[in-house]
């Protein structure tokens, strides 16, 4: 027979009888003890001692865990699972503690070793804000240039190599540049005479040299899956596509009136470059069609520090000179600004943690205590300090991070290089999506 009834408006209820329980819910032993029990005062009593906000959440918890708060004997429809019900409230991978009761640990910042895990003498270290002498590659191997010289540290063996670039009898001749491809294998150099020198990691060879900054000095050289771009001392870009005939692969992109001295490839598609200059414009070029998609004119110093955010393509964070001492956050898509921070001091380098979401910041200033690394947590855009880094005397020109993601390399004015230990790699969680059991009944679907 159909027990199924019609409302008022001509909907079917669902069909059940009220006297039969849910049995996959019924706890014989408990329905017994509850039947012979005397009656439940209505008003949940809180012992004293968990009366504060902070404990109130974890009283409930825990009478939930015994499952005080259901005052019926036998149930009769199946009940949702909750934080509370689950028999790992707190470890399940579809739910985020932040989702549960209130804890006094929600909102702790983690902790970061502050202190330099390895300090290395850098002598003859340039102090010149508009050069970019230090990069680590996808080999491990951390190349820094010295004056003339040119040194490429192997960060597992502790080997060290050298190259000595200097063609001339100038006395004023020093390395301004330098940066790795992608694959690590060959290191791009350029000098304050602007000519660039192309070295075989391997075999420690030069394979090619060019002229890309004329008799000006070049500032910065970066490397994408294709073309190797420099930064000129007359505000130049000049592009070299390593797809194209050596004759015929330059192309020159003009967009600002001084020294390019950031420059920053984005991966994803479509590819753009984001430069910087002492006029603290930030250009933002679509190299497709080797024309400008984005001007922004919020730098009142030079725009040296430039980064891509890693999990979201459309999003760049620059730094201004010491005159503007902000730091600020882009969407280079609608060219609006959505955060800024206002540091007091000259932001020398930022660099993204794609594992954390955090941001790093190198801060110069003429205080020997404020010459600082910052990490930022950008959770919303905001920016949330978690750790200063402080070692370096004078400020800290140069940052990198190493090809795992789990060390931070700073070299400063003081002639120092630090490498921090800031980004260790976390644990695998047992709940985790790899390591959840198919007879997990939190996960079931019934």
């Amino acid at each position: 027979m159909d027990t199924a009834s019609a409302t008022s408006n001509g909907h079917r209820r669902r069909p059940h009888d009220r006297f039969i329980p849910f049995r996959p819910n019924l706890n014989v032993e408990e329905s017994h003890a509850k039947l012979f029990s005397p009656t439940p005062n209505q008003k949940e009593s809180v012992p004293g001692q968990y009366r504060q906000s902070g404990a109130k959440g974890y009283w409930r918890l825990l009478s939930d865990a015994f499952h005080e708060r259901d005052p019926r004997i036998l149930p009769m429809t199946p009940t949702k699972t909750t934080l509370a019900s689950s028999p790992f409230p707190w470890s399940s991978p579809c739910l985020s503690p932040d989702e549960g009761y209130d804890s006094p640990l929600k909102g702790s910042k983690r902790k970061v070793a502050t202190s330099p895990d390895c300090i290395m003498d850098m002598p003859g270290l340039l102090d010149d804000f508009y050069t970019n002498v230090l990069d680590w590659g996808c080999k491990n191997l951390i190349a820094v240039a010295l004056n003339t010289i040119t040194y490429i540290w192997n960060a597992e063996t502790r080997d060290c190599l050298q190259l000595d670039l200097k063609t001339t009898e100038s006395e004023n001749y020093y390395v301004t540049a330098l940066t790795f491809d992608v694959s690590g294998a060959f290191l791009a150099v350029a000098d304050n005479l602007g000519d660039i020198f192309i070295y075989d990691i391997e075999q420690m060879k030069m394979v090619s040299k060019s002229c890309g900054g004329g008799k000006g000095s070049i500032g910065v050289l970066r490397w994408s899956q294709s073309a190797l771009a420099c930064g000129t001392q007359k505000g130049q870009i000049v592009l070299f596509d390593s797809r194209q005939p050596k004759n015929d692969n330059r192309t020159q992109l003009a967009g600002h009136k001084h020294e390019v001295c950031g420059l920053q490839f984005r991966d994803s598609t479509p590819p753009y470059l984001a430069s910087g200059a002492d006029d603290g414009l930030i250009n933002i070029w679509d190299i497709r069609a080797n024309s400008s998609h984005t001007r922004i004119e919020a730098h009142t110093a030079c725009a040296k520090a430039l980064a891509w955010c890693p999990w979201k393509s459309n999003i760049l964070v620059s730094g201004g000179g010491s005159v503007d001492g902000h730091i600020r956050l882009w969407n280079v898509n609608s060219g609006e600004q959505s955060g800024e921070v206002y540091t007091k001091s000259q932001i020398c380098g930022l660099l993204w943690s794609p594992e954390y979401h955090e941001l790093v910041s190198a801060h110069g200033s003429t205080k020997c205590d404020n010459n600082d690394v910052i990490l930022w947590n950008m959770k919303n855009s905001e920016f949330d300090p978690v750790a200063t880094l402080r070692h370096h005397c004078c400020r800290p020109l140069h940052i990198a991070l190493s090809p795992d993601r789990t060390t931070l390399a700073s070299v400063g004015a003081d002639e120092a290089m630090c490498l921090w230990k800031c980004f260790p790699k976390r644990k695998p969680s047992p709940f985790s999506a790899k390591n959840v059991s198919k007879l997990n009944l939190d996960l079931a679907i019934r």
